[in-house]
């Protein structure tokens, strides 16, 4: 499918949520053309807005939540489930799904794939060890990191490498921007001992920024292009002809869906992997007592495992609620709260949460482990599409398409169950400012003998 189509198609939806709202859409509309960026975030706050009479607003409770740390107390139960995800693993029934298409657009400086930290240190202040490995990507880090974590568990299960890696399919979502670069990677890499069919690619397009004029949507020049979020390239694995892998050096297109493709190789669970989450950067890469517990919540019925975590500073957006109406449990997103209402809601809940001994509700860490069978299912539906502000440029405001994948949760069919690990927090690198905490996970990983040494044998 062409971007032009991509893109026609989620300006529709986007056309249908702005225009169900007369009033609001006529505000837009006169916001836009006066520049007036005040005026249009409040009401592209109000569409986004998750849409709830005030009455039924008060039906908004906290979600029950599971511990992982009870679990792992329970030796019987964790040492079955840890068994079956080690088999898992290692059977390649495990497909980590990797996030790799980011814009970084709070960086400046390109895209997360080929962001090298020790460079943007160095333009902080910040100095490199004499160790450091400078040059390679927050990607090219996450999957050197993977097969790490494989070779680990072949060794402990006397099995050979290569028959492992062998065993092992993965889902690469980038962006057309990077798409050279990451195929040279694979190739230059030899597919890092992993059979090149096995390694999947869905390439998501980067798309125009908008505008609106005279009640008309509005294309911005192609230089503000930028992915639409990765909510889209989570609908991507729904739909044929979406993906290729590399064979012969040669591009072969897979015909069926991502979904259908795996399936049919035998894999079972699936994983997301966030380029700018730096504990993928060590052990946590596949963390088996967090899978282990997953397995167990989707044994028991439940077919979107959604990892929480801490929310230091009372974060209103990601945040895991139940509806008392019908018991739905759901991730509530950023985008979808910036309201009045829903903001005193969320006040609300936070201070009844503070007096559990948190700081604040838990939020998304988005770690989700998927049943691909019910994945399939899930994906039947459209997400919802979303408006951000994105770019203001010559005076001008410019307004991005987005779609999130946590809104999965809100589908009727989705059965969410949400899990936390007591004391653990969000560490990404996501800005300038998350430097700091980007230098310990960096540090460590370029001080690790295993990366070093796979590092040299790939001569990367």
């Amino acid at each position: 499918m062409s971007s032009t189509t991509i893109y026609s198609s989620l300006l529709e939806r986007i056309k249908e949520k702005i225009k169900k709202d007369r009033k609001n859409f006529a505000i837009l509309t006169k916001a836009l053309e006066e520049n007036d960026c005040f005026t249009a975030e409040k009401i592209i706050n109000e569409l986004n807005a998750y849409s709830l009479k005030e009455s039924e607003i008060n039906n908004l409770t906290l979600a029950p939540l599971f511990f992982l740390d009870t679990f792992i107390t329970e030796k019987e139960k964790y040492f079955k489930f840890y068994k079956k995800a080690q088999q898992l693993f290692i059977n390649g029934e495990y497909v980590p799904e990797f996030f790799f298409a980011g814009a970084a657009t709070r960086m400046k400086r390109g895209t997360m794939w080929g962001m090298d930290f020790w460079e943007i240190a160095k333009d902080n202040g910040v100095l490199p060890p004499p160790y450091a490995l400078s040059g390679i990507g927050l990607g090219p880090r996450q999957l050197f990191q993977y097969k790490i974590k494989l070779i680990t568990l072949a060794k402990n299960f006397s099995k050979s490498t290569e028959e492992v890696l062998a065993n092992q399919k993965i889902v690469l979502h980038i962006n057309d921007q990077i798409e050279r670069e990451v195929v040279k990677f694979l190739q230059q890499t030899k597919f890092l001992g992993f059979l090149p069919q096995n390694i999947i690619l869905l390439v998501q397009p980067c798309l125009p920024l908008f505008s609106i004029e005279d009640s008309e949507i509005k294309v911005a020049p192609p230089s503000l292009n930028l992915p639409a979020g990765h909510g889209y390239a989570t609908e991507q694995l729904a739909k044929p002809r979406e993906a290729y892998t590399i064979v012969d050096g040669k591009k072969v297109v897979i015909n069926s869906s991502v979904l259908n493709y795996l399936l049919k190789n035998n894999a079972k669970i699936m994983g997301t992997h966030r380029i700018n989450d730096l504990t993928r950067l060590g052990d946590e890469i596949v963390n088996l007592n967090k899978l282990a517990f997953s397995l167990y919540l989707i044994e028991k019925g439940y077919n979107i495992i959604v990892e929480l975590v801490e929310n230091p500073t009372g974060q209103k957006g990601g945040v895991f609620l139940k509806d008392k109406r019908n018991n739905k449990v759901f991730l509530l997103e950023g985008l979808n709260t910036n309201t009045p209402l829903l903001e005193k809601k969320l006040g609300e809940l936070t201070s009844e949460i503070q007096k559990q001994g948190f700081n604040g509700i838990p939020y998304n860490a988005f770690r989700h482990i998927y049943n691909i069978l019910e994945l399939k299912k899930l994906l039947k539906n459209k997400l919802p599409a979303s408006i951000r502000i994105r770019k203001c440029i010559n005076n001008k405001i410019y307004l991005q398409i987005e779609l999130v994948t946590g809104d999965i949760t809100r589908e009727n069919s989705a059965k969410v169950a949400g899990f936390m690990k007591k004391g653990e927090f969000i560490k990404d690198f996501k800005q300038i400012e998350d430097i700091n905490i980007g230098e310990k996970f960096i540090k460590e990983q370029d001080n690790n003998k295993q990366f070093r040494r796979l590092v040299t044998l790939i001569n990367y």
